[in-house]
């Protein structure tokens, strides 16, 4: 993020411009993949691993593995990863 007043050159400007453009551009082309709590674009055992670690080690509380954001990672969560277990969101 700039500062407020920042002055930039044109040259800067347009850099700005243009890393602004392909950021915007990289964001919409992410696939959603509910239960891939890890990110690594498929839902498999490693996640189920993960959330059953994530769910005891915060006491239930809010992980990466709260997929409905209800501020717990519970059982509810539990069920978005099984209910897409085996599901591949890698981009093209």
């Amino acid at each position: 993020m700039l500062l407020l007043n920042a002055q930039l050159s044109e040259q800067q400007a347009q850099a700005y411009q243009s890393l602004g453009a392909a950021l915007e551009k990289l964001e919409a082309s992410e696939i959603a993949c509910p239960g891939d709590g890890n990110n690594d674009g498929v839902v498999d055992q490693e996640d189920l691993a993960n959330w059953e670690r994530f769910s005891q080690l915060n006491e239930g509380r809010s992980s990466w593995y709260d997929f409905n954001l209800d501020g717990r990672t519970d059982e509810a969560d539990l069920a978005i990863v099984e209910a897409n277990m085996g599901r591949h969101c890698l981009s093209q």
